[in-house]
């Protein structure tokens, strides 16, 4: 998917890729990547580009020949994936911008599962235009759930005058939850997506609380939720 903003008279080509699974042919990956760059190369020299998603490969930790794409410090041993990955930001003259920011492993990982993680999610964007970015990192899933709370918070007393602060409602937590997308990658908690798709009302209602629970307190809860 890609769209075009127009941002401080500049024009930004967003560009989200998924790219397919690891298993699949390699027909399916060179078809994955050729549509990619005929997409990169629509974009015109004089405009900013901006890529980012779901890479499905590895790059590494170390640059180790790719010093200009690499900012060292990444995560993990790279694989075929990540070597095609790193190709593709050197033959566009771009840089992985998530790699230029030493950060600890937290907030490196991208993907946990019970038996491995990975950092698979990548930014990628033109080499001169690096220095817009001052940072970037991955955010813990609960530090995520803190943030979702306080907006829904927010949304919830627009319009109230600066008055009593009113709770999150069943509503705002049940339309958060059908815009999620399925299929996504579970968190460090490895509760998937799919699976607060089909809490129903009563799962829903739970949530709620335990959101207006966290704004309450503003912080995540210590205990186990039962």
């Amino acid at each position: 998917m890609s769209i075009k903003l127009v941002i401080r008279g500049s024009f930004w080509n967003i560009i989200s890729v998924y790219a397919l699974h690891v298993r699949l042919d390699d027909e399916e990956k060179k078809r994955f990547l050729k549509d990619l760059n005929e997409m990169v190369r629509g974009v015109p020299s004089n405009e900013k580009l901006f890529i980012r998603g779901d890479f499905n490969g590895h790059i590494g930790s170390h640059s180790r020949g790719y010093d200009d794409v690499h900012g060292g410090h990444g995560f993990g041993v790279r694989n075929i994936e990540g070597v095609a990955l790193l190709d593709f930001a050197q033959a566009f003259g771009l840089v992985v911008v998530n790699l230029n920011f030493p950060k600890k492993e937290v907030h490196l990982v991208t993907f946990y599962s019970s038996v491995s993680k990975t950092q698979i999610d990548f930014l990628l964007l033109k080499k001169g235009d690096r220095d817009i970015f001052k940072d970037c990192k991955v955010l813990p899933r609960r530090q995520l759930e803190m943030c979702w709370a306080q907006e829904a918070a927010r949304a919830s007393t627009k319009g109230t005058g600066g008055g009593m602060r009113r709770y999150i409602k069943f509503e705002e937590v049940k339309g958060a939850i059908c815009r999620m997308h399925r299929g996504r990658a579970a968190g460090p908690d490895e509760i998937p997506v799919d699976f607060w798709k089909c809490i129903g009302g009563e799962g829903i209602k739970w949530l709620t609380r335990l959101f207006n629970i966290i704004f309450k307190m503003e912080r995540m809860p210590d205990t186990k939720w039962s």
